[in-house]
């Protein structure tokens, strides 16, 4: 029919446009359809009675678009108050609401109006005179020659058409209408404007709006790179050689498809093209694996250690300048979609809206999982080697996320491994960020309202530079990490070696190492820096070996409520101030069960205080630390320090351990109660304190050397700190002392960080079942209804303490049991 010719004849146009403006895609026409509509001929009435599909309007659309797969749907009518409509996507990029859905009037048809409607579906916006804003990036929009002679297609000034979209590298070649020239502006020039680009990069994501149907496909595709071209992929023998085309295909598969299997070697995401803003763009449903030799029967045959799958952003010239923006995308993915066993490099994201994810960028809804992948030698003015943003969730597992640079200085860039952006928050478990650069979050970087999680990470040799922030991890605005069992070694930065927080990030750091950080020149926070209004919550965690400026374990200043339980603080310098912690300017931190040992610094050996901070220590045991100048143990400087149930002892200044040496400082006031402080004359005040000696077991360690590993401040018997701490001081929530054990044993809580008595399978105190316990138990154990006998040394009473479970008067089999199920 008429109609039919018309709408072959817009594709064909469409296409031809593409074609010549150097745009590396096409549309397909899948379904043609009559529908019943009683037209209004306004625009603004029947737009969203086409997108809406449950209003009782053209809702039957909706069923033919998805049942034959069209990404897009162009409705065309007789009457309407434009030439037609078209509708941006969807931010979360995943084809609901209005994306894909245009309008064209009949009389139209011919003029390129199909293809400008649909210019709009790939989020590229008119000239600049008439569209202020571009959805997807500054170089969005289309061109009006410069003498106003001719405009491509997206723009709307009313000068003449050319059949081109926007491309500064494409010219007119006139001579009807004049002048020829570029037909776009380049991004980095004034007012850049380039179609082309944009719809290279949106390309993808409009295709994924609705599943293509691609029937015949096996469950595993198979690629090899040296495979010849034109493979089904079925088998080994009949292998694809283009990873993005077996990616094509499992997308299309409507599932059918649930593994890609890779054989060894490189693959670049460009399919030959050169284009940039081509990626690996992953699929729900569908684990890609590398790691295969070829010839493999099974997944589990593989092995990505010994055969090196590389997906490669190297495009170009040698050189990453122009390279692929993002050599694997995520966006809009689901957990279901797995790269399992690659190594991603080489990217270059340098670009708006290109820049950052150089080696992987997931934003938007995106979940995917990336497990056992090295991510290395990718450079993102954010983000060298992974971008999230905009509540993107994705998985990493067991990755190595190494060697990757984030080129801007500027905030808010940063992240040379990581970039996490505006309420993202990924998850990463035992993965290793190493040797990368960046001014901000070396490591990684997040901003404004994440919450990724970190577990048995390793953040290793980080550089932030001489003025960086965070050289393993930087947090700002609002950002509230969970990191648990991770390890910062040997990061720099300025500020933060280990971590810096700003601005109200309130993280959950638990049994976490921050060690052998050194830069004592200038830097503030060998382990963390925590500015203005941060709250962490710092549990069980080290701090050893840091030497810096100031604060060689933490920094903490300009407000905020950080909680430090359970933490040891060991070994660390500061050559100005604070050997270990320095709290700074009205912050207001709670340090509860924590050990202080063998630090030093001229002010502040072990801890400091400045300007109006209320730092309460409570529970806590300073011990050898060293001052050359004030307060080894603590200082305060306009400060008044609140120390409760503590003990301060062997801390000195030169060669005295007075109680100068234990506490003081300049206008400083301490507030001391039950504790036990050396050199105790009552100057202080307070109620319940004392300088008897608390009888340490070993406090410097038989090495003889306070701050390193074997020192031992637990309490010996006959301490005069046992039950003499005040029970109404114990903060809330502080249940447990130093080695995890019940903060109170006895008739009351003792004095330091350690629990003097046995705790249940705990004989030897040191707050875990281990040998010494197996070999009391088999001495001791007598069975049912028999009266045990003791285990020397420990006496009879501590035997039955520690492994009678039920409180029977024996040791058998259901205590054994019980004890097994200890953590």
């Amino acid at each position: 029919t008429q109609i039919q010719a018309l709408i072959s004849g817009a594709v064909a146009d469409t296409n031809a446009a593409f074609g010549r403006s150097g745009i590396s895609t096409s549309i397909i026409l899948v379904h043609t359809a009559e529908v019943s509509y009683a037209e209004t001929g306004d625009a603004d009435i029947d737009g969203p009675r086409l997108v809406d599909p449950n209003d009782g309007y053209l809702d039957d659309v909706h069923a033919l678009r998805d049942e034959y797969g069209a990404d897009c749907v162009s409705l065309w009518v007789d009457q309407l108050n434009s030439g037609g409509i078209g509708y941006f996507p969807h931010p979360s990029l995943t084809g609901v609401g209005a994306s894909g859905f245009s309008m064209l009037r009949l009389s139209n048809a011919t003029t390129l109006t199909l293809a400008h409607e649909l210019g709009h579906n790939l989020f590229c916006a008119h000239d600049r005179s008439d569209a202020p804003d571009a959805p997807w990036a500054d170089y969005s929009y289309g061109y009006v020659e410069t003498g106003g002679n001719w405009q491509t297609i997206m723009a709307v000034t009313g000068a003449t058409y050319i059949p081109y979209f926007a491309n500064p590298n494409v010219s007119w070649p006139g001579p009807v209408p004049p002048p020829p020239g570029p037909t776009g502006v380049a991004e980095g020039s004034p007012n850049p404007s380039d179609i082309a680009r944009t719809i290279n990069e949106t390309s993808y994501y409009v295709a994924n709006f609705r599943p293509r149907r691609i029937l015949g496909l096996p469950s595993v595709l198979h690629v090899d790179s040296t495979a010849m071209p034109g493979g089904d992929g079925a088998s080994w023998a009949t292998a694809m050689s283009d990873l993005g085309d077996a990616v094509c295909a499992a997308a299309g598969s409507n599932g059918a498809v649930t593994q890609i299997w890779v054989r060894a070697g490189t693959y670049t995401p460009d399919r030959e093209s050169g284009d940039r803003a081509l990626s690996f763009h992953l699929v729900d449903g569908v684990e890609i694996l590398g790691g295969f030799a070829g010839g493999e029967t099974a997944a589990d045959q593989r092995d990505p250690q010994l055969n090196t799958t590389i997906l490669s952003g190297e495009i170009g010239a040698a050189g990453l300048t122009d390279n692929s923006y993002h050599v694997v995308d995520g966006a809009a993915r689901a957990a279901s979609a797995v790269l399992d066993g690659f190594t991603i490099r080489d990217g270059y994201a340098d670009a708006d809206p290109n820049d950052g994810g150089a080696g992987v960028r997931v934003f938007g809804v995106g979940a995917p999982t990336i497990r056992d992948c090295r991510i290395v030698d990718n450079a993102g003015n954010r983000g060298g080697g992974v971008y999230c943003a905009f509540g993107a969730s994705p998985r990493f597992e067991n990755c190595r996320i190494q060697l990757n640079s984030a080129l801007l200085t500027t905030w808010p860039a940063g992240g040379g491994g990581a970039h996490c952006y505006v309420n993202a928050h990924p998850t990463f478990s035992a993965c290793e960020f190493s040797a990368n650069t960046a001014e901000l979050g070396a490591g990684v970087a997040m901003l404004f309202g994440c919450a990724p999680e970190f577990a048995d990470c390793e953040f290793l040799q980080n550089d932030g530079g001489v003025d960086g922030s965070g050289g393993g991890l930087y947090a700002y605005g609002d950002c509230d990490a969970t990191l648990t069992r991770c390890v910062f070694q040997n990061n720099n930065a300025h500020y933060g070696m280990g971590i810096a927080l700003f601005f109200d990030c309130d993280p959950t750091v638990t049994d976490c190492d921050f060690v052998d950080h050194n830069r004592p020149t200038d830097a503030e926070g060998g382990g963390m820096y925590v500015y203005s209004t941060c709250s962490p919550v710092i549990e069980g965690c080290l701090f050893a070996d840091n030497h810096t400026l100031s604060g060689g374990g933490i920094v903490c200043l300009f407000g905020g409520a950080p909680r430090l339980a359970g933490c040891v603080f060991r070994g660390n310098v500061a050559d100005g101030d604070s050997g270990a912690a320095s709290f700074y300017s009205e912050t207001q931190p709670l340090v509860v069960s924590c050990l202080f040992s063998g630090n030093s610094a001229p002010f502040g050996g072990a801890i400091s205080t400045w300007f109006d901070t209320t730092a309460r220590i409570t529970n806590c045991s300073l011990v050898s630390n060293v001052a050359t100048n004030s307060g080894a143990g603590i200082y305060g400087y306009e400060a008044d320090p609140l120390i409760e149930n503590s003990i301060l002892w062997g801390n000195h200044v030169g060669v005295a351990v007075d109680e100068a040496a234990q506490v003081s400082g300049f206008n400083t006031t301490p507030i001391v109660n039950a504790s036990t402080v050396q050199g105790w004359s009552g100057a202080l005040g307070g109620v319940a304190n004392s300088g008897a000696d608390p009888v340490l077991r070993d406090a410097d360690g038989v090495d003889n050397i306070a701050g390193t590993p074997d020192d031992d401040a637990r309490l010996s018997v006959g301490s005069p700190a046992i039950d003499t701490g005040d029970d109404a001081l114990v903060p809330v929530g502080a249940v447990v002392d130093l080695l995890g054990r019940p903060r109170t044993l006895g008739a009351h809580v003792d004095r330091g960080a350690f629990e003097f008595g046995v705790s249940v399978g705990d004989l030897d105190q040191d707050g875990r079942f281990g040998a010494a316990e197996l070999g009391a138990l088999a001495v001791c154990m007598g069975g049912p209804d028999r009266s045990p006998v003791a285990a020397p040394p420990y006496s009879l009473a501590e035997c039955l303490a520690a492994f009678d479970l039920d409180s029977d008067g024996d040791i058998d089999a259901r205590d054994v049991a019980g004890l097994q199920r200890l953590p």
